[in-house]
């Protein structure tokens, strides 16, 4: 599909890539790991981008100038998560709460998933525009998560999140759901095992 055409398609999508992690077990910041000679977030970001026409966001924090480095040159707003370390919901509170209120839906995801890309995306946008009130969320394992495509309707949900809580127990509630099958999603970057098999 034509990234405009589904650029239009998909109108009223804000994305949210949660890049603020230390990656301690790594070892370093999986955020600049390189596949191709592209940093992992900016491969995720320039993946998001055609699917997301009110913007992409960047939540950055540990190593945050060295991210916001890779980061220059990109159509993205870039927010900084001063309390990172508390866990991955201040970071998704970061970023829901910079996206604008004219958003019907956030597309929110990680950056340590190599194998996901823009066919993935445009996949969860698809459906959300056929169930435009059903949090639509990958499908991988034995069960589900980011990345995830969640309405407005959610935003409270999302906001509401504290310490290390990811937006599976908001998926979990919400009804309707829809998921979708994306086997990609499974392997994420983190350990140094990961690296290798990339």
């Amino acid at each position: 599909m034509d990234p405009e055409t589904d650029k239009a398609a998909g109108a009223g999508v804000a994305g949210v890539v949660l890049a603020a992690g230390a990656s301690r077990r790594l070892g370093r910041p999986k955020q600049l790991v390189e596949v191709d000679g592209v940093p992992l977030v900016v491969r995720t970001i320039r993946a998001l981008a055609a699917h997301c026409d009110r913007g992409v966001i960047c939540v950055i924090g540990a190593g945050g100038d060295d991210v916001r480095a890779v980061l220059d040159g990109l159509d993205v707003t870039i927010v900084a998560n001063p309390d990172w370390s508390e866990g991955i919901a201040a970071s998704i509170r970061c970023g829901v709460a910079r996206a604008p209120a004219n958003a019907r839906a956030i597309l929110l995801t990680v950056c340590d998933q190599p194998r996901v890309g823009s066919a993935d995306f445009a996949r969860l946008v698809a459906a959300g525009r056929d169930a435009p009130t059903a949090v639509v969320a990958a499908g991988y394992g034995d069960g589900y998560g980011v990345p995830a495509l969640f309405p407005a309707a959610c935003r409270e949900a999302l906001l509401a999140l504290q310490g290390d809580s990811g937006a599976k127990g908001v998926i979990a509630r919400a009804s309707p759901r829809r998921i979708v099958a994306m086997p990609e999603a499974a392997f994420d970057v983190d350990r140094r095992a990961d690296l290798r098999q990339l």
